[in-house]
């Protein structure tokens, strides 16, 4: 036997490690499925095959009104699968993929303020007091990835 010199593509598939006496099939799982299992760790609001940060609109929460007296906007976001532990947040401008920033989308400007978030398990919560970037008619936008830490 003669091993190749150069680069070699080895492509394995439908593998699986079994600590267990027994030996089981293997069964893959549906996309559907996989989704899910990976969601209790990682999420974002973008449509799939869209990478985070980019300068979309795809899959942002939109969000408008304030709190009489105090112009705070705010807005709750629901996670499709909960998550395994408490994730960290971070949160883009729809439009122009900043981080840590909310959109004006009736504006098309990045609010200067940052936005408080507040994670849990199932939801979110984000919100943004009063700027001067924002009017009570005016429409903002954030789209957001959510990753547990430590994903062992």
């Amino acid at each position: 036997m003669s091993i190749p010199t150069g680069i070699v593509d080895i492509d394995i598939d439908n593998v699986k490690l079994e600590v267990s006496p027994v030996v089981t099939n293997y069964l893959p799982r549906s996309y559907a499925e996989e989704a899910e299992a990976c969601g209790r760790w990682y999420e974002k609001s973008y449509n799939d095959g869209q990478n985070p940060g980019s300068a979309s609109a795809g899959g942002n929460i939109r969000f408008a009104g304030s709190v009489a007296d105090s112009n705070l906007y705010g807005a709750n976001g629901f996670f499709r699968t909960r998550k395994q532990r408490m994730p960290t947040m971070i949160i883009y401008a729809p439009g122009s993929g900043n981080i840590n920033r909310l959109r004006n989308l009736t504006t098309g400007a990045d609010l200067a303020t940052a936005p408080a978030t507040i994670p849990g398990h199932q939801s979110f919560h984000v919100r943004i007091g009063a700027s001067g970037d924002v009017t009570a008619l005016d429409v903002v936008g954030l789209s957001w990835i959510a990753s547990v830490p430590d994903c062992e």
